[in-house]
């Protein structure tokens, strides 16, 4: 886990952009949160790691980014949590896309910096 953050801080500072697609029925915007109990959610769904990867794929072609929240912090190594996160980041990392961290469960904080998402 030690070595995924500096390469995500690294990705979000290389890859947010601030690309947007103009087209509104594409996925410019893939809201995840990872819960306390490793469930991923994608825009308020929970997905499995196949459509996760779809989604992304989807994003990417929107020219799109990941706003990424997690509800537990506590990285213990080997954890189940830690697994989902760490398989998050590498999808996300594989799709090269921009990564926006949010410090709110309703992403209110990015809403507010970035402007409204378009999942």
């Amino acid at each position: 886990m030690h070595r995924l953050g500096p390469l995500l801080i690294a990705t979000v500072l290389l890859a947010s952009c601030g690309r947007r697609s103009s087209d509104a029925s594409t996925v410019d915007t893939v809201m995840v949160f990872i819960t306390r109990d490793a469930k991923v959610l994608a825009n308020g769904r929970e997905v499995t790691p196949p459509v996760f990867d779809s989604l992304l794929t989807a994003t990417q072609a929107a020219n799109g980014g990941v706003w990424l929240y997690q509800e537990s912090f506590e990285h213990r190594v080997g954890t189940r949590v830690d697994s989902v996160f760490k398989t998050v980041a590498e999808s996300i990392l594989s799709h090269k896309l921009p990564v926006w961290f949010a410090h709110r469960p309703d992403f209110g904080d990015l809403e507010r910096k970035l402007g409204k998402s378009t999942p």
